[in-house]
């Protein structure tokens, strides 16, 4: 979740290290919750072509229960953007209470499951999603049918449909945009699609153009899938200006 790029969660006792490597880059970790559970954890596999497979643990990510929410809404304002995945627990009561707050929500259902079928997605103002989430969403596979699946499911809503190598394409009732993929040696996927929303959002935050904003994005991902690994292959912005 994002508040005033004010990251929220919760940790195990086992985790603080994680705390620890987010504050030296600045990240605002003084709403990250610690209690006595295992923190979540992912196995990932990666084939020859860089693709992966992840098989996660919840952990603590699980054990984020209403009175948490509440505590966490209250340093959130009208209007700001409410980040998050399917990863955590009380989603359905996240987004209804954020909602309620005037907060803006932003969700990747990722990892996809049927759960999501279950959450208020009426009440999402934008959805970032890939293939395989859009397809799980709509029944559909080719991206245009996808977008138009999107929208006569949730009207309301902007979407952002990631297609890998092949690009991304945004669309609302109003406008759409495509922006082509860059050709890299691409060696681990792993945090590519977390990469490419943090500035996608970021580059929004900035009062950059909906284009500009997935071409920040989208050459940020792309550097990211050349370096192994999750954390260590999210590059600096300073990297991705200079396009290393």
């Amino acid at each position: 979740m994002l508040s005033q790029r004010n990251h929220f969660g919760k940790i195990g006792k086992d985790g603080i290290w994680l705390i620890d490597e987010m504050k030296k880059d600045k990240v605002n970790t003084s709403s990250i919750l610690v209690d006595d559970h295992h923190t979540g954890n992912a196995i990932i596999q990666v084939d020859k072509n860089g693709q992966n497979s992840i098989v996660l643990f919840g952990g603590t990510n699980k054990e984020i229960n209403k009175t948490d929410i509440d505590q966490m809404l209250k340093k959130c304002k009208k209007n700001e953007i409410l980040l998050t995945q399917n990863e955590i627990s009380n989603i359905p009561y996240l987004i209804q209470q954020a909602k309620d707050k005037g907060l803006k929500i932003y969700f990747n259902p990722a990892p996809i499951g049927p759960e999501v079928f279950s959450y208020p997605l009426d009440l999402v103002d934008l959805f970032i999603i890939n293939e395989i989430e859009g397809e799980a969403l709509t029944k559909e596979s080719k991206p245009e049918l996808i977008i138009k699946k999107m929208f006569s499911q949730f009207p309301q809503a902007e979407v952002v449909l990631t297609l890998g190598e092949k690009g991304v394409i945004y669309s609302n009732q109003k406008n759409h945009y495509e922006v082509k993929g860059l050709s890299v040696n691409a060696v681990d996927t792993t945090a590519a699609g977390d990469t490419f929303i943090g500035y996608f959002i970021t580059g929004l935050t900035e009062n950059l153009s909906v284009p500009e904003s997935l071409e920040l994005a989208n050459k940020a991902a792309a550097i990211a899938v050349t370096k192994k690994g999750a954390l260590p292959s999210i590059p600096y912005r300073n990297q991705v200006s200079s396009g290393n």
